[in-house]
């Protein structure tokens, strides 16, 4: 059983702390951009919180979640090193949109919001929205780009729920992004999770699909009013019970594409079946072909959805590129919900680190049956702990009576990999411990800071309990949070 712990600012200065740890190369690098190697997370006045843009996964996710607590609990925020382990860092359109968005749900204000900034500050309304007689229910978010939807939505969905009247919210952009949640996902997979579990009520509608490079996709958000998010159980997936899906083409492609994706994702996923000795024909596939005129781009995607016994989604996606027959795309869809479903969990790891913020926030325990946590996951989890006070723990499920492997991690004072056992009879200490970083996060990172950005990263490992004691977010009682 591991505990996930949270990083003293209280730890000694010549300690090596979570970000030195991290940054196992790159420092003259970063050294000669006049980056700061300062405590990621650290407060300089007692209301106002400053996070490192750099942490851990280093993306556009540090900057929605974390504007997003602040917003809610009503402290400072200023975030700096926005964006900086990716090949064009600072905030791009659509983070810009997005922090805008929140902001103004919020009654907040911005400083340094504008393309390519690494430096931002957000203070929050002194008053909640609700009380306030000019607060609106209509708002809009246009990145002008073909910035994903999907990631605007990620931003202002937990403002939007707690802004007390229900709200209406038209975003514009990418509707079907690279490296970004499909519109499908979000409605097919996200949004029934948070209503089944969170007590969520909410919906998108396509109005526009938006495509790279035009973007020009609209959809709109409608959200009721809530005071609290409930906890939920989650530990319990049952079997495979069926596999729904959408393959999509439009513009200039013809719908033939979209048969030739289902059919190869069809022939995958009966190849796996046979492989674990179930019969090919006894789990029901319905993957749609759908093809849509558009005006000024073409595309392709393919979404599949497995169902089991217990009501668990766990879903994969795929998107045409130039050079890829449609063929390959359908089976690397199914390839990745495989191996999806081969994890263990009772969601995918897309929806791992979507899930954190609701988790945090609910009014009590949370229980999540996950399959090996990403560096995504690990990102929000730490964000979670640091600006909300919420605890997190993580169990590792053995099957068939086998021992899981112990956890090791980088000791920056050997170089080396020690367990916890090793670690503490090196140190006699468990703060050594609890700031060393793990070595797969250590390995995500260097790759990350060559730029590498290809799938997002799943540990290999057993599955996991995840265990959240959230604080019980409620807008009337926003000030006592």
């Amino acid at each position: 059983s591991l505990k996930l712990v949270c990083i003293s600012e209280n730890f000694p200065a010549k300690s090596s702390c979570l970000l030195q740890i991290m940054e196992v190369e790159g420092e003259e690098e970063r050294g000669a951009q006049g980056t700061t190697t300062a405590s990621p997370m650290e407060s300089t006045e007692r209301d106002k919180k400053v996070v490192d843009g750099s942490l851990l996964e280093g993306g556009g996710q540090i900057l929605r979640n974390s504007i997003a607590y602040a917003a809610l609990l009503g402290f400072m925020l200023r975030i700096h090193n926005i964006r900086a382990g990716r090949s064009k860092p600072g905030l791009r359109p659509q983070h810009l949109m997005g922090i805008q968005l929140v902001s103004e749900l919020a009654n907040g204000t911005l400083s340094g919001d504008k393309v390519q900034s690494r430096e931002i500050e957000f203070k929050p309304s002194d008053e909640i929205n609700d009380e306030k007689e000019e607060c609106k229910e209509e708002y809009t978010a246009d990145t002008k780009t073909a910035g994903s939807v999907c990631l605007l939505m990620q931003s202002m969905l937990p403002v939007a729920l707690f802004h007390g009247k229900d709200t209406s919210v038209t975003l514009k952009g990418g509707t079907n992004a690279i490296k970004a949640p499909l519109f499908e996902y979000s409605t097919s997979v996200l949004f029934p999770f948070l209503r089944a579990h969170c007590g969520v009520e909410a919906k998108a509608v396509l109005k526009k699909r938006g495509l790279f490079p035009k973007g020009g996709g609209e959809v709109l958000v409608s959200t009721k009013a809530m005071d609290v998010l409930s906890p939920f159980n989650v530990t319990e997936r049952g079997e495979m019970t069926k596999v729904s899906g959408i393959a999509f083409v439009c513009g200039m492609l013809p719908l033939a594409m979209a048969e030739e994706m289902a059919e190869a994702a069809t022939k995958k996923i009966k190849w796996y079946l046979g492989s674990i000795g179930r019969k090919k024909d006894d789990l029901e596939i319905d993957i749609k072909t759908v093809r849509e005129e558009h005006p000024t781009s073409s595309g392709s995607f393919i979404l599949l959805t497995l169902h089991t016994s217990k009501g668990c989604m766990v879903a994969a996606s795929a998107i045409g590129e130039k050079g890829k027959r449609a063929p390959q795309v359908g089976h690397a869809a199914a390839e990745e919900l495989i191996s999806e479903w081969k994890a263990g969990g009772c969601i995918d790891s897309h929806l791992q680190d979507q899930i954190i913020i609701f988790m945090a926030l609910a009014a009590g325990k949370s229980t999540l049956r996950t399959g090996p946590l990403t560096l995504h996951t690990r990102t929000a989890i730490h964000l979670a702990i640091e600006l909300t006070g919420a605890k997190f723990e993580v169990e590792t499920i053995t099957e068939d009576g086998k021992e899981p492997l112990p956890e090791v991690r980088f000791d920056p004072g050997s170089g080396k990999l020690l367990t916890k056992e090793e670690m503490l009879a090196k140190y006699r200490s468990e703060k050594a411990w609890n700031i060393a970083r793990g070595a797969t996060e250590a390995s995500e990172v260097r790759g990350r800071k060559k730029g590498k950005q290809g799938k997002r990263a799943r540990k290999s490992g057993p599955p996991v309990l995840l265990t959240c004691h959230g604080i019980g977010f409620s807008r009337k009682k926003r000030g006592q949070n």
